[in-house]
């Protein structure tokens, strides 16, 4: 196994676990009820997301794509909470 693969494989487990204890505890202290399905799918993007970046890095490195991803992951893992809060208001 090279040094690439090696960094690689510890980019991934590394961005998939602090994301998903983000996730996680966001759930939590928001007091939502969330599968962790839906939190692992996120999670899933958001690891796929910091791989790519470096790739196409002119794209995918400015202010709005990383705004929009927030947006979206948000929008995944939170979806059903967020249309009810809406609602009450």
């Amino acid at each position: 196994m090279n040094i690439l693969q090696q960094y690689i494989e510890y980019i991934i487990i590394e961005n998939f676990i602090v994301n998903f204890f983000i996730l996680l505890f966001i759930n939590i202290f928001a007091k939502e009820k969330v599968k962790i399905l839906r939190i692992i799918i996120t999670t899933i993007i958001s690891t796929f997301y910091s791989l790519i970046v470096n790739i196409y890095s002119d794209y995918l490195n400015t202010i709005f794509s990383k705004l929009l991803l927030s947006v979206i992951c948000v929008f995944i893992a939170f979806n059903h909470g967020l249309t009810q809060n809406i609602r009450r208001m």
